[in-house]
């Protein structure tokens, strides 16, 4: 079987490569790494890959959104966004571009999975809707499709709505364009609830005959069917409405078994296991049902019974109450329970049903929608586990507050009492003991704080850039290194980000005095406002190690912790190292401004 053929762009390596290798483990080829917009267009129209995962911060003279719009103007494949952080502007930005999905790094292996997998099929609907809005151009019928936002905006209707209604495709498509405003004013609210009664059953269809003005004020009356597109939790994507005037419907009776036919067609394409059922028959089953059951749809229309046969014998007796209580009641009904497939493994179908009555009162059968809810009770039946995985987080939280708290001052208490043995100059060994007991004082008081809970006191009302100077303050002294650190930094800002500079620096200072032998430690943190990214570099010029052997073991002195860390804040990090030449970390992390600080902390 081919593979799916990927592109990834990322313009952080370790990111870049952690995302590619759960692809390639998750079966998935891929093609190419890009890490700018100009290189991601041209490798675009080179490899001409089956999806694209897209970060929307990239370097470059164009971000991920700009070259997503300048690759839709050639090709029609798939684009998944990866971000981090983005505000609204950012997101408004990306919904123009209808991507396919997002996923928020750190990327976990079953988000990727699932979201790609998701894209594709989403992408073949897309491929046969294109063939189908094709079919309907030129006929009677009109094809929208609506997306379930505020305001219900339309993202594509068939040009042949002037030749029908007087309006042009531009009109409608246009974001201030509302439906509801050309429906007749006693049929709104009729129409509204309808549709967001279907929405709320989990129903996937709707069929609805109402009043609209056309282009020249005239009012006719439509036939509206609708087809809700859901995910696989159940939410809805998109709505696919089929209008035609029924004030024509005389001339046109000959040709409905053909457009019943062509409705049916587009019902293949639903993601959810559909079926209509009349007297015990089936009069129609949707594709889908060989994906969820593995039977075919020949295999339920020869035998209506099977349906009943693959219920798993521990629900059958309440599927048959429930098949019962349809024939009553004329409610929506709904049931999980669970069926037995043809390959022997069991999955949870989430049931909903209603009779359908016409307006003549005349049952039409049964039309239900079956949703397969597996992977969600997998997920309930996980609790317990999910539960224990939480406290043994809490408590290497406070394994790390103890680690990047109290450790480095404990450190620094032991480089004074060596200073201190290593001296008889009375006034430096005084000096040495004062510094010390100021740093014990300290270390008491971060013990106080993490026996509550808390983070360092003195981040929390000085703010990093004060700490981090108070803390080099007292290294200051010792000739033997050298300590220089420059901030433009004025303002205070996200309490974590200031946690987790000050915790990385003085981890870098500390491993620099204590492994590095370095001489000259020279530091800086500026924030960058026209891409609200704070820039950290750090830079000593200690002996240095080789960076190639330490990425293949995965090792080094407290690096994977300061990885890990930036990575949780959605930030970059990039490590240069020579042997003897000494070692940079130039760190950017997503800069949000804080106006209260203090408000922050009690919140």
């Amino acid at each position: 079987m081919k593979k799916t053929r990927i592109l990834i762009v990322e313009d952080e390596e370790f990111i870049a490569l952690e995302i590619a290798t759960r692809l390639y483990q998750l079966g998935y080829e891929v093609c190419k790494t890009a890490t700018n917009g100009l290189d991601t267009i041209e490798e675009v129209k080179r490899l001409r890959p089956d999806i694209i995962l897209m970060d929307i911060r990239i370097k470059g003279d164009i971000d991920g959104i700009e070259t997503a719009k300048e690759i839709m103007s050639f090709a029609s494949i798939p684009i998944i966004y990866l971000t981090a952080y983005a505000d609204k502007h950012t997101i408004d930005r990306a919904k123009e571009t209808t991507p396919y999905g997002y996923l928020v790094k750190p990327v976990q292996e079953r988000d990727l999975r699932i979201t790609i997998e998701m894209a594709l099929s989403k992408a073949k609907v897309e491929k046969e809707l294109t063939k189908e809005r094709e079919l309907f151009s030129s006929g009677p019928v009109i094809v929208t499709v609506w997306l379930p936002e505020p305001g219900w905006p339309v993202k594509y209707v068939s040009s042949n709505i002037d030749k029908i209604l007087g309006y042009t495709s531009r009109e409608w498509i246009h974001s201030n364009f509302q439906y509801s405003s050309i429906i007749h004013i006693d049929d709104v609210e009729m129409v509204t609830t309808a549709l967001e009664a279907t929405i709320s059953s989990g129903l996937n269809s709707y069929e609805l005959s109402y009043r609209i003005r056309k282009k020249d004020n005239d009012y006719i009356w439509i036939y509206d069917y609708g087809m809700i597109e859901r995910d696989e939790y159940g939410n809805p994507v998109e709505v696919r409405g089929y209008m035609f005037d029924q004030s024509q419907l005389k001339k046109v009776t000959n040709d409905l078994e053909e457009s019943e036919q062509k409705y049916r067609t587009v019902a293949n394409y639903t993601y959810n296991w559909e079926y209509w059922m009349k007297n015990r028959k089936f009069v129609y089953m949707s594709p889908s049902v060989k994906r969820i059951t593995g039977y075919e749809v020949e295999d339920f229309l020869s035998n209506p019974f099977l349906i009943d046969e693959i219920v798993y014998a521990e629900d059958r007796i309440e599927w048959l109450n429930h098949r019962c209580k349809i024939s009553k009641e004329f409610v929506v009904h709904t049931l999980d329970f669970r069926i037995v497939c043809k390959d022997g493994s069991l999955k949870w179908i989430n049931h909903t049903c209603r009779i359908i009555i016409d307006d003549k009162g005349t049952n039409l059968g049964i039309r239900a929608s079956n949703r397969d809810i597996t992977l969600t009770k997998e997920l309930e039946s996980k609790l317990v586990n999910t539960t224990i995985e939480v406290e043994e987080s809490e408590r290497n939280r406070y394994s790390r507050e103890l680690h990047d708290g109290l450790g480095p001052l404990l450190a620094i208490i032991k480089l004074y009492f060596q200073w201190l043995s290593e001296t008889n100059e009375k006034e430096k060994a005084q000096m040495l003991v004062g510094k010390g007991l100021q740093n014990i004082e300290k270390a008491i008081e971060t013990t106080r704080q993490i026996s509550r809970g808390l983070s360092s006191l003195q981040i929390d009302n000085e703010g990093f850039v004060n700490a981090f100077k108070g803390f080099i303050d007292n290294l200051s002294f010792n000739s033997k290194v050298s300590i220089t650190f420059n901030s433009n930094l004025n303002e205070r800002f996200y309490r974590i980000t200031e946690l987790t500079l000050y915790r990385v620096a003085t981890e870098l200072v500390n491993n620099s005095l204590k492994y590095a032998n370095a001489t000259s430690i020279i530091i800086s943190c500026d924030l960058f406002d026209e891409r609200e990214i704070i820039h950290f570099i750090y830079k000593d010029n200690g002996v240095g190690f080789n960076v190639e052997k330490l990425s293949r073991t995965s090792k080094g002195i407290g690096i994977p912790n300061i990885q890990s860390r930036v990575k949780a804040l959605g930030g970059s990090l990039l490590l240069e190292s020579e042997e003897g030449l000494g070692t940079t970390f130039t760190i950017e992390l997503p800069y949000i401004e804080v106006e209260n600080h203090n408000l922050e902390i009690l919140n």
